[in-house]
């Protein structure tokens, strides 16, 4: 019966320690991408904090819409925010690994970047957001060259 307890007390500590990582004080956000007034499906976009704060992501799906995580919680933290966003393919014959991209080895193929670059980096996106304290549903992020 100890030995029971015991496997019950490890059991109940890994499921207390699993939700240790989540993030409170998140508010839903979400919005569309869209490239040349087309929706953009597949495109990966980022909110980085301007100072102390936490990233949040997501991935554009159908229509362009995205709901945006924060680690394992829904939404974002209120603040300042650069926003990235980012679709690329891999040439024809191009292994289409993230450990073959970020090697750059020409023998697994071409990284192509479907998103004008201004958009892929923080230090030359001119995307700016702050998340207000009660979240933002419907953000429209119109991208052009």
């Amino acid at each position: 019966m100890h030995r029971c307890r015991t496997l019950w007390l490890v059991y109940f500590s890994f499921l207390v320690g699993c939700n240790s990582a989540s993030i409170s004080g998140t508010v839903p956000v979400a919005g569309k991408v869209t490239y040349k007034g087309s929706p953009v499906e597949g495109a990966i976009i980022t909110f980085i904090p301007e100072g102390d704060g936490r990233i949040a992501t997501a991935t554009t799906a159908a229509g362009g819409a995205f709901s945006l995580m924060t680690v394992d919680a829904a939404g974002a933290l209120p603040g300042k925010y650069k926003v990235t966003v980012e679709k690329v393919e891999f040439a024809a014959g191009g292994s289409s690994s993230m450990e073959a991209a970020s090697t750059g080895n020409a023998s697994e193929g071409k990284l192509k970047r479907l998103l004008p670059s201004k958009y892929a980096q923080a230090t030359s996106t001119p995307l700016m957001m702050e998340v207000p304290t009660g979240g933002k549903k419907d953000l429209d992020f119109a991208l052009a060259d």
